[in-house]
């Protein structure tokens, strides 16, 4: 069981869990008793999941909502005066106990994410839920295509939802760093 301390989905959580474990595939219970599949070889961890998603366009914002996290998906780089009051109230209008911001570019993004449990905004250096919300939200997210989303730390999280709509299989190079 993995659960984040604020009740939010985290997608690169879940892969270090199953980085960490002492087998080479099994399930871990994410937050929300998410199941979650997963397998490892010395180069890739990879995890499967049912991940139920909703979009939204509202005014000039595109949201896509998660169980327990939500995020506006825009090329534009957010306003960072006021983003951390913002995205506060955003957790409480979607009933989610984060949400973020993901500023995507291609096929790259540069994710923020306040957490409301633990009063915090993170400009983050990678994001697994940050990269689904930014492939969802794309024509290939529809098509089904398999995607490299590249984080800020250049390193690419692969993406690819299957024949059923909310089933995903993400893969990452996991390192460890102690």
């Amino acid at each position: 069981r993995f659960t984040m301390m604020g009740g939010e989905l985290c997608v690169n959580g879940l892969l270090a869990a199953a980085t960490a474990m002492q087998t080479r595939s099994g399930v871990i219970i994410g937050s929300n008793n998410l199941r979650v599949t997963f397998s490892k070889s010395d180069w890739q961890t990879k995890i499967s999941l049912s991940l139920t998603y909703r979009k939204e366009s509202l005014a000039d914002e595109n949201v896509v909502l998660f169980d327990s996290i939500g995020y506006v998906v825009d090329s534009r780089a957010p306003v960072m005066v006021g983003l951390k009051e913002t995205l506060k109230r955003k957790c409480e209008i979607w009933d989610v106990p984060a949400f973020g911001h993901v500023q995507a570019y291609g096929n790259q993004i540069r994710p923020y994410v306040f957490v409301r449990n633990t009063d915090s905004l993170i400009a983050e250096t990678a994001c697994g839920s940050g990269s689904i919300a930014a492939y969802v939200s794309t024509d290939a997210g529809d098509a089904r295509l398999l995607v490299d989303i590249y984080q800020p730390t250049g390193k690419p999280i692969r993406i690819q939802r299957s024949n059923e709509s909310c089933s995903f299989t993400i893969s990452a190079r996991v390192d460890r760093i102690a």
